[in-house]
């Protein structure tokens, strides 16, 4: 996963101090966790180099694994009664409980961050590979593109000029791709 907001900032005080033209924009991807289906997890795995056996059973860890929303009244039910007071039987995917997830990484669970950064790592590389003028940071020796970055939801992106941002507009929106 790329870095976070932190390091643009950085290029945004270059950019004036230097005077030179920046472009920036930030989106945020609605229900992004459960909008990624299985196929398309499993396949990000394997893009990043997850043997296809492995990058299955990351994806399989959650399979038939009933969510239950920890409302207030869960919340009570457990304590006085604990998990077998809970309908548990699989039915067409919703149990008297809960419901089994059929697409996405499940929230709030260990391998859920990792499974997150896997999948988001496709549109990232897109919207590097997109920009034919992305903005150039300097170091003592180089010019460099920083990376687009991203923070869980949240994607933010910069070019040196008007048209490459609206590349990656377009990209992130899907129109014109």
């Amino acid at each position: 996963m790329r870095s976070s907001h932190s390091s643009s900032h950085n290029e945004l005080e270059e950019a004036k101090e230097a005077g030179t033209e920046i472009h920036d924009s930030s989106w945020k991807i609605k229900r992004a966790f459960d909008s990624v289906s299985k196929p398309i997890l499993q396949m990000s795995w394997q893009r990043l180099g997850v043997p296809m056996h492995i990058a299955k059973y990351i994806v399989d860890m959650d399979k038939d694994c009933l969510t239950i929303p920890m409302t207030p009244h869960v919340m009570c039910i457990m304590s006085y009664k604990g998990l077998d007071s809970f309908d548990f039987r699989l039915s067409s995917h919703i149990s008297a409980s809960g419901f089994y997830p059929e697409t996405g990484p499940p929230q709030r669970d260990t391998p859920s961050p990792m499974n997150w950064n896997a999948v988001l790592d496709v549109p990232l590389q897109a919207l590097h590979d997109i920009d034919p003028t992305p903005y150039l940071i300097r170091t003592d020796s180089a010019l460099y593109p920083p990376a687009d970055t991203a923070y869980a939801d949240d994607l933010f992106s910069i070019s040196a000029h008007r048209e490459g941002l609206q590349l990656k507009a377009d990209l992130v929106s899907g129109s014109k791709v």
